[in-house]
């Protein structure tokens, strides 16, 4: 009777545990190395911009590496796109590319950084009956361009105030080896 009082005890705390290590788990792939988790404290490094998040998010890298795509694991109230391209040179390439991607857009608030040549747009749609501010950034220095694409609920006003201006999320990445 006591050794089967002990097993049983040792199963349910077992059990227990196995079941608890579960409901931490926030991966739909633990084994998929394209998928990372980033805090609100943390930022992620991209060649020329550091982007920081209002929540604790997923970022999974979509098709080669230079492209992702972020969610809040909790709600879905912002998304982010950001890419990294390389090979344009010459002057009006930048405002000839961001009006093939981004067509019909006002001019949203843009950071102030010296090092950047940077061109942006705003609108609002409205996507399964929920409104959204939908933003586009390019971001060129030398040869290379990041583009940031976010969507957010423009009925929240934690994500709005967090994504009032560019500099609450992103950062210059300032780096001598360009």
């Amino acid at each position: 009777m006591r050794s089967f009082t002990k097993t049983h005890v040792f199963i349910s705390v077992l059990f227990l545990c196995i079941t608890q290590s579960f409901f931490k788990i926030h991966a739909l792939d633990t084994l998929d190395p394209d998928v990372s988790y980033h805090s609100e404290a943390s930022s992620f490094p991209l060649t020329l911009l550091k982007i920081r998040f209002p929540e604790k998010c997923e970022i999974r890298r979509m098709g080669n590496s230079s492209y992702w795509k972020v969610i809040p694991v909790q709600g879905r109230s912002w998304m982010m796109i950001f890419r990294e391209w390389e090979g344009f040179e010459n002057e009006g390439s930048l405002e000839q590319l961001f009006k093939e991607l981004f067509p019909g857009s006002t001019k949203p608030i843009l950071p102030q950084w010296k090092e950047f040549k940077m061109i942006g747009g705003e609108r609002q749609e409205v996507v399964a009956g929920n409104p959204l501010i939908i933003r586009y950034f390019l971001f060129q220095k030398k040869e290379r361009i990041v583009s940031v694409y976010l969507s957010f609920d423009s009925e929240n006003k934690t994500v709005i105030d967090f994504f009032q201006t560019p500099e609450t999320y992103l950062e210059p990445f300032l780096r001598n080896s360009f």
